[in-house]
């Protein structure tokens, strides 16, 4: 017999695996009814040719098969790639990091980090990594062993937890936006596995917390509090400055010039100092207590004590005992005696007078309670000062603020694309003063406020939404109140923003002598 192809096929090409080649070209193994059987003498040269064809059926199958595996692994090339961080790494900015650190704190799976210091939080937030998606990115799968906590400053994703990951409860799906966070779980416990699958809905920017910068930030931590525990008495000996403030009244005016002497120094000496407030003190034995503390505690005394026999005892005890009294009213007191030509009362606490300048301040109260938030716009011509900027700026505490001091203090929440009442323009300008704010700071506090009304989700604190709204309102400003001071409140307190409202308004009548005021006698 020929050593050709009718010798070799049967030789290469099992019983068995003839069988299954009609299989691998698309065909039945079985055999057809219509086809003749072959005589028994042509049987091995006759299944040459049905076994070369199904031979070469199953080398177009192969081929198929590689070129649908080749094709398959482009279409994988094209899908997105999970996200990483950026190559530079980019940390948080200062409000940024203010912004994680109350996302932190307010982590449903961290706890233990609700009541901790901000110190830690920061340190924690300042760690985080920058992480950008694309819209269809995935950022984490379920059962990835990324131990890492994310936050969202921008965008969309959708958080799709499994029922076998979770209880019946947790497995759920879910749009996540600015201010939620997904893996907290993974940054303590023995499991560092994700628990959900998070895909990008539109582009997103992230921050991205490692489980071991984490543990590293928390051990740091225990480290330092323990630190501070052992060092103990010696560190309130050599670092803690103690101050008691003694008062026979309310310790009202005491307390409150001891905290504005105290901003003149720097925020490292205002932290570490302490102040503690003794109110209606008369009895001589409540002084020497508390001179005693002091003397233990290495504490100055700033007293305004009226009351001849308390104020005395404080002057004795101080001197016997070696600790440094400041009597807030002495210097002021002797002056106004000579000023008279009288001696003091020596009577503790004080009596309201019920005078025009008192009644000013009560009117002026409740006018303010009555227009507040934009309505009566009828009674905005009866204003001293106009403020206008958006919702959650801190218009109403300020306006209450300077109503304390005088001042009938209207307010407007401006909301895009509404027109405000047109007494708004009709009323005296130069009474009108225009308040902005960051678009994290509103963020920030308007995601509080629905925190605290048991809401979530909602476009009033969603970043784009905010975003819209400042730039409508400074274009507003631009085009309805070019003559309006702006006052930026970000990072500003009522107080602050207050006087700068009070200085504008004082330097518009000229210098500091023709801003002077008068207060009414007392009645």
């Amino acid at each position: 017999m020929s050593s050709g192809r009718s010798g070799l096929v049967p030789m290469a090409v099992a019983p068995a695996a003839q069988a299954r080649l009609p299989q691998l070209a698309g065909h039945s193994s079985a055999p057809s009814a219509a086809a003749p059987s072959s005589p028994p003498a042509q049987t091995a040269a006759s299944s040459c040719a049905p076994v070369a064809v199904a031979a070469a059926s199953a080398a177009v199958c192969l081929r198929r098969q590689r070129r649908c595996g080749r094709q398959r692994a482009s279409l994988r090339r094209a899908q997105p790639e999970e996200v990483t961080s950026d190559a530079a790494e980019r940390r948080p900015s200062a409000a940024e990091a203010a912004f994680l650190a109350d996302v932190i704190r307010g982590a449903p799976y961290l706890p233990m980090l609700r009541m901790a210091e901000n110190s830690l939080l920061l340190r924690l937030a300042s760690l985080m990594k920058e992480v950008n998606a694309m819209p269809g990115d995935t950022i984490v799968k379920v059962g990835d062993e990324k131990a890492s906590m994310y936050v969202i400053a921008d965008g969309k994703v959708e958080i799709d937890r499994p029922l076998s990951v979770g209880s019946e409860q947790d497995a759920a799906t879910r749009t996540g936006s600015r201010g939620d966070q997904f893996g907290a779980a993974t940054l303590f416990g023995t499991s560092s596995s994700q628990r959900a699958n998070v895909t990008a809905k539109t582009k997103c920017q992230l921050w991205r917390l490692d489980r071991d910068a984490f543990d590293a930030a928390i051990s740091e931590n225990s480290r330092k509090m323990q630190a501070e525990a052992n060092a103990g008495d010696v560190v309130a000996k050599s670092d803690s400055r103690e101050i008691f403030v003694v008062s026979d009244s309310t310790a009202e005016s005491a307390h409150y010039s001891v905290r504005a002497a105290l901003r003149q120094f720097g925020e490292e000496r205002r932290r570490t100092s302490r102040t503690t407030v003794f109110r209606f003190v008369h009895d001589p034995k409540e002084v020497r207590q508390i001179v005693t503390l002091a003397a233990n505690k290495d504490a100055l005394i700033v007293y305004t004590l009226m009351e001849p026999k308390a104020h005395k005892e404080m002057v004795a005890a101080c001197e016997e005992l070696g600790v440094k009294g400041c009597d807030l009213w002495a210097t002021l007191l002797t002056n106004l005696e000579g000023l008279f030509d009288e001696k003091a009362a020596g009577v503790s606490g004080r009596r309201q007078a019920v005078n025009d300048s008192y009644m000013s301040v009560v009117q002026a109260v409740e006018y303010t309670r009555i227009v507040d938030d934009g309505v009566r716009p009828s009674l905005w011509h009866e204003a001293d000062i106009m403020l206008i900027g958006p919702s959650r700026a801190g218009k109403t505490p300020l306006a209450f603020y300077l109503a304390q001091q005088g001042y009938r203090v209207a307010n407007y929440p401006l909301v895009p694309d509404e027109d405000p009442p047109e007494e708004l323009f009709t009323i005296d300008q130069k009474k009108c003063f225009g308040l902005l704010i960051s678009a994290e700071r509103l963020q920030t506090i308007r995601t509080q406020r629905m925190k605290k009304m048991g809401r979530s989700g909602s476009q009033y604190a969603d970043m784009n939404n905010i975003k819209k709204e400042i730039s409508w309102i400074r274009t507003f400003f631009i085009r309805k109140g070019p003559t309006w001071p702006l006052i930026d409140t970000s990072n500003a307190g009522v107080m602050e923003t207050a006087a700068r409202i009070m200085e504008i308004m004082d330097r518009r009548k000229g210098d500091a002598l023709a801003a002077a005021t008068v207060d009414a006698p007392d009645s």
